[in-house]
């Protein structure tokens, strides 16, 4: 199976995006109070989860913080980013495990199926064509225990060239307002970025039908706003 593009290896583009993009994104703030409230309703209990393209296990340990007994398994293919959850992490001890694989390749060979109350992940599928975002997604549901719950936060494509040109403009504002550089120094570089060509974006509602097809109840999307998104679904309790 092929694997996903290897730019967020380079610690360049990791350093890029955790200390100036990340911070910049549209409603990076109220999407992730729309899943801690998602997480809060939806998941009674976590004892066990994962963090699917974890990165530097920023989610995870919101995760963490609202089930502080709970064990987490951290997935991604890059390097730095695992070097820097490590550090992050490092507090909560053998809570915690760290798997260097990526999402191209099956995850079923990493999590028993069925073991997880709760799936999450934050900008990573997108890196994956279609067809293995559909795939992740009946793995994710293979590795759910009934009543386990799938929550994702998304970059997913705009539907029209007009609104990408906007979704483009106000996030390329939004660094230039928080690093104090030139609009058009940022425009240059937001767009020759080396990450910029790993995003295979599809449409929200797309991916939200697929988690119906594969069985998910209550598959929505909670929050969308160009290209952002929130969705996901509860595996049946059987």
């Amino acid at each position: 199976m092929a694997e996903v593009p290897t730019s967020w290896q380079d610690a360049e583009t990791v350093k890029s995006y955790l200390e100036e993009r990340r911070a910049a994104i549209p409603f990076g703030e109220e999407m992730l109070t729309i899943v801690g409230q998602l997480i809060g309703l939806l998941a009674r209990e976590v004892n066990l989860f994962a963090d699917l393209g974890a990165g530097d296990g920023f989610f995870a340990q919101l995760v963490l913080e609202r089930f502080p007994k709970a064990r987490a398994i951290l997935i991604d293919h890059s390097q730095p980013m695992l070097a820097k959850a490590r550090t992050n992490l490092g507090t909560y001890g053998d809570q915690v495990s760290f798997v260097e694989a990526d999402l191209g390749n099956p995850i079923t060979k990493l999590v028993p199926p069925g073991s997880l109350d709760l799936v999450v992940s934050r900008f990573a599928i997108h890196h994956l064509p279609d067809a293995r975002k559909y795939s992740i997604y009946q793995e994710v549901f293979q590795l759910l225990r009934p009543g386990g719950i799938f929550l994702h936060n998304e970059h997913v494509s705009s539907a029209s060239r007009e609104l990408e040109s906007l979704s483009d403009s106000i996030f390329i504002a939004r660094i230039a307002q928080r690093t104090g550089r030139e609009v058009a120094v940022v425009e240059r570089e937001f767009f020759a970025r080396p990450d910029r060509l790993d995003n295979k974006l599809a449409p929200v509602e797309i991916q939200v039908a697929w988690l119906r097809d594969l069985g998910f109840e209550g598959a929505d999307c909670y929050f969308k706003w160009l290209e952002l998104a929130v969705f996901g679904g509860r595996k049946p309790q059987q």
